[in-house]
């Protein structure tokens, strides 16, 4: 995410709506994995992060916020208040993402593991 000052633009429109049937949600985040460079890089391995969800109900997160994130040298704010009750069905996703929703200030790269963010459900 981000080049330059720090701006960081994502096409999430095919990550707003997903997950269908039984117990899948498939995301295709292969261009998600890496993102940015410049003095900001924000850089996840989302590799976890591509199934998620349980139940018959599918989850859907409205990402319109998740959009336009970043401001200034590298900083990424993102207002994940809507990303972090998800899910729905037998199985609610709930996602406490308190230390996802303030990430990286300054020139530094911000690199995020999340490992925790692999599976959720059966709570």
């Amino acid at each position: 995410m981000g080049t330059g000052d720090g701006l960081v633009k994502m096409t999430l429109q095919s990550f707003v709506s997903m997950g269908t049937g039984d117990c899948s949600v498939k995301m295709a985040l292969q261009s998600f994995v890496t993102m940015g460079t410049g003095d900001g890089a924000v850089k996840m391995t989302l590799q976890s992060f591509v199934t998620m969800g349980t139940g018959d109900g599918a989850v859907k997160m409205t990402l319109q916020s998740f959009v336009t994130m970043g401001t200034g040298d590298g900083a990424v704010k993102m207002a994940l208040q809507s990303f972090v009750s998800m899910g729905t069905g037998d199985s609610a996703v709930k996602m406490t993402l308190k230390s996802f929703v303030s990430m990286g200030t300054g020139k530094g790269v911000v690199k995020m593991t999340l490992q925790s963010l692999c599976y959720h459900g059966h709570w």
